[in-house]
């Protein structure tokens, strides 16, 4: 039992460096500011009542930006687009209209994966202007109690919005498969003008994903880590390979197996002449112990180094080991 780890208890043995390389990505990719003018600066900026000249006031179209980033804390925000669309291939980024703080309100929205996400579909022809985006989400997830208890419908709970450039659809399914309507679509036209579609795309290289090329590697390691693991428990807690003696169902460091010719009561025979002594002495000459010995540690070790190696040149990132100090930069 001590060696089977064939089940999914493989699970447990795993060295995650697919998070390192995405997270090690991100911490490269840093926007510190958007820098903007106003159209018309001049008339924008009109001096002020004691004469400061208009190139010395703050340019509203800049202070507008840098409020919504800050009330957005884009710090944050950031730093989650990178790592989805390095990891995912690509994320996205909603924004609407907050009427109570009266101001635009982003929010980054993961990638459709065959359960739920965001999916964007394009103008026929065009690559970049997007013609409509759906969301799917469940509204009321369940919860480990639920869970635990059986609850296996999660259809009821799903929720279903397309967004288009002038209005919302909403729907919600009680199958998985069929949308019913929940009410009539949301008009988004505001001061006679259609906003158009509020999702951004960020994709990754086309909308591969960064650790395409790694995962393999990461599936060899994890791998080679369970040959690891399983040699080094052979070496520590050895299986022998008995002929002609009966092995202690416990064996303790330091014990003695002693191999002795007894009868049906376990008392030791003892021979009564020559014939039986030499008999007894081939019994016993034939009798052995050998411990099967677990696989070189070191040859494990140098092959895991070796891909961890190849997983930080693959995919351009220094990692533990490979570099003189702490940098993620090299």
């Amino acid at each position: 039992a001590m060696l089977n780890i064939s089940d999914e208890r493989l699970e447990r043995y795993n060295i995650n460096y697919c998070s390192l390389i995405v997270d090690r990505m991100a911490d490269r990719l840093n926007v510190d500011k958007f820098e903007v003018k106003a159209v018309n600066p001049a008339e924008a900026m009109p001096p002020e009542a004691d004469g400061t000249a208009a190139s010395k006031i703050k340019d509203p179209a800049q202070e507008w930006v840098d409020e919504l980033m800050e009330y957005n804390r884009f710090d944050g925000l950031q730093s989650d687009i990178a790592v989805a669309y390095l990891r995912d291939g690509m994320t996205f980024v909603m924004s609407q209209y907050d009427d109570v703080s009266k101001r635009e309100v982003l929010a980054q929205e993961l990638a459709y994966d065959g359960d739920t996400g965001m999916i964007v579909v394009y103008e026929r022809g065009s690559a970049s202007l997007i013609a409509a985006a759906v969301k799917i989400w469940y509204d009321v997830p369940q919860t480990v109690e639920d869970r635990l208890e059986g609850e296996a419908n999660t259809s009821l709970y799903k929720r279903v919005n397309v967004y288009y450039p002038n209005q919302t659809d909403k729907y919600y399914s009680t199958d998985g498969i069929t949308l019913v309507a929940m009410d009539a679509p949301e008009e988004t036209i505001r001061m006679g003008k259609t906003p158009g579609v509020p999702v951004t795309a960020f994709y990754n290289k086309g909308g591969v994903s960064e650790l395409t090329n790694i995962m393999p590697m990461q599936d060899s390691l994890n791998s080679a880590l369970v040959d690891l693991v399983m040699a080094g428990r052979l070496t520590a807690f050895s299986v022998f390979f008995a002929v002609g003696v009966n092995m202690p169902k416990a064996v303790t460091p330091g014990m003695t197996i002693f191999k002795n010719i007894v009868d049906s009561t376990g008392a030791i025979i003892l021979p009564q002449n020559v014939e039986e002594a030499q008999a007894q002495a081939a019994i016993l000459g034939s009798a052995k112990l050998e411990r099967i010995q677990g696989g070189d540690l070191s040859q494990i070790i140098a092959g895991i180094e070796l891909i961890i190696n190849q997983i930080g040149v693959i995919s351009s990132t220094p990692l533990p080991g490979q570099m003189g100090g702490d940098s993620s930069s090299g």
